[in-house]
């Protein structure tokens, strides 16, 4: 087991990466079978080729239908190609099924994508560490990547596919109060009324805010606060607005103005992403579990595969102790 001490102001930080069979899996993935085909020779007619056993069971060039996983995770069932390669056969990576691998595209060179469609792509020269096996018992093809050319999403974070606007509504919020007094003869009636309204239409929000007031002297009388059109943006992670609308505050007096705004909404990301909290990077020799400890405490775990490895996910946490 490996540790890390990050130490900070208010706690330490320690990474432990455990290896999980690290050399024997390794030995045991490398190491040759020999057959003697001798065993195999039916009268006197040559001995069977055997060559393509040697690294295990392979498949024979062709068309086959397997299951992809990606890091261990189950992808698609796809048709894919075997091609000779020295003594035996080797799987066929074009650039239709590497585009539906989970995978960090843009970080691939520009020049992975200029063969053509059917072509087969080299994996482990366009990515340092990534390896292909194919399981003919389970019918499987395992590609494997470090962590850190996975496509990730924080560990809370929900798609904005999957968000919901709500259903088409009409909003209507009231207060009112009376007064009345009479002193030496003189009365004095009155009445208010403020309103906050609005209308919810998909992603768009019409709001009003406004009050009404009137006395036995002056009258009535209407008086708009504001007035404005809102919209979330889930791909800003943020909302725009129109109309009469106010600053935010954070940095002065909010100050009211008509025009159009554009914020973000920290409410849009996942908790994991608001706040601080520090980035963890490291290389794993094998397959290995990640604990993350804080003063002691167990606040983040996971596995991950064999390479170089982020975590940026972690929750901002108050734990902490004197030095």
């Amino acid at each position: 087991m490996q540790g890390i001490a990050l130490p900070g102001k208010a706690a330490l930080l320690s990474v432990s990466v455990l290896s999980a069979l690290a050399l024997n899996a390794a030995a045991e993935e490398n190491a040759e079978i020999n057959f003697d085909p001798s065993f195999l020779r039916l009268g006197k007619g040559p001995a069977p080729d055997l060559a393509r056993f040697t690294h295990g069971a392979t498949l024979p060039a062709g068309t086959h239908r397997l299951r992809i996983l990606f890091n261990e995770n189950p992808v698609v069932n796809q048709d894919v190609r075997y091609v000779a390669e020295g003594p035996g056969t080797a799987p066929c990576l074009t650039a239709e099924l590497i585009t539906q691998l989970p995978l960090r595209h843009e970080m691939l060179p520009e020049s992975a994508w200029a063969t053509a469609a059917d072509a087969c792509m080299d994996l482990s020269a366009l990515i340092p560490g990534a390896s292909v096996t194919t399981d003919s018992n389970a019918q499987t093809l395992n590609i494997q990547v470090p962590q850190v050319w996975e496509h990730r999403s924080a560990r809370d974070a929900v798609p904005p596919a999957l968000w919901d606007s709500g259903i088409a509504a009409a909003l209507l919020g009231y207060n009112l109060s009376a007064y009345s007094s009479e002193n030496n003869g003189y009365n004095h009636d009155s009445l208010y009324a403020s309103f906050n309204g609005g209308i919810n239409i998909g992603s768009w929000y019409l709001r009003h805010n406004g009050n009404w007031s009137r006395d036995n002297h002056s009258g009535s009388h209407y008086q708009t606060q504001n007035t404005y059109l809102q919209r979330d943006l889930p791909p800003l992670r943020g909302r725009v607005s129109f109309g009469q609308i106010n600053t935010s505050g954070q940095l002065f007096d909010t100050l009211p103005f008509s025009g159009l705004k554009l914020e973000s909404d920290e409410r849009m990301e996942p908790l994991s992403r608001r706040g601080y909290a520090p980035e963890i990077r490291g290389i794993a020799r094998t397959s290995a579990r990640v604990a993350v400890r804080q003063s002691g405490n167990l606040i983040y775990e996971t596995t991950v595969s064999p390479g170089a490895f982020v975590i940026d996910d972690l929750y901002p946490t108050g734990l902490w102790r004197r030095s």
